[in-house]
């Protein structure tokens, strides 16, 4: 399991899917009750686990080894999993920091273009035609000179910034790079590289401090 399969697999647990999951687990709590409550059940999965045996003792001998070995099994799965989960989260760090800031920077572009949409154009462009307004510009000439914004362009503008953020909300959900653009990977590099020297600039030059 990779790490976008393994992020795939939690939200499907978190949002009601991965029925199958749920069928296999409940079939071994099934098992587990019906071996927990009737001895017989323990020996006749023995039984099954190592039909070769001579006797019912070799076979309990051979199911529990077999069975270590599955759990041995299990662990490894897990243990690979992890590895290749942390190799490809330390390989995507700088997407996902990228993206994470990049989402919170769209919701205060948004917000700029509504609140713009309220008010029918920029602050200064409303002021100059106030300004024009008490000079005797007729209100024609105000709107050639000064226009007011076009309301659909800024709703489309809010449509692109919309299609990023839920583009970046799902690459953040899934780990899928697939659906990123071609040059997210250097604008993520860039900005990992201005937040290093951001961060170099604001702290202590320990060489001229002196003790």
């Amino acid at each position: 399991m990779n790490l976008q399969q393994r992020m795939a697999f939690h939200d499907d647990l978190r949002h009601g899917g991965a029925e199958h999951h749920r069928k296999l687990f409940s079939a071994l709590s099934n098992l587990w009750s019906r071996l927990r409550d009737d001895p017989e059940a323990v020996a006749a999965l023995a039984q099954i686990l190592a039909p070769e045996a001579e006797s019912l003792p070799d076979a309990y001998c051979a199911a529990t080894e077999r069975l270590r070995r599955l759990e041995q099994d299990i662990s490894n799965e897990i243990a690979e999993t992890n590895r290749v989960c942390k190799e490809e989260a330390a390989r995507l760090k700088d997407h996902v920091a990228y993206a994470s800031h990049r989402i919170i920077e769209l919701i205060g572009e948004r917000k700029k273009l509504e609140r713009l949409l309220e008010r029918g154009a920029s602050e200064s462009v409303l002021k100059a035609r106030e300004k024009m307004r008490s000079a005797g510009v007729p209100e024609r000439e105000l709107d050639r000179i000064k226009p007011l914004l076009d309301h659909n362009e800024v709703r489309a503008q809010i449509a692109e910034l919309d299609a990023e953020s839920a583009m970046l909300s799902q690459f953040t959900r899934t780990a899928d790079a697939s659906i990123l653009p071609a040059d997210f990977a250097d604008r993520a590099r860039a900005h990992r590289e201005l937040y290093e020297l951001m961060r170099t600039a604001r702290g202590p030059n320990l060489a001229v401090m002196g003790p």
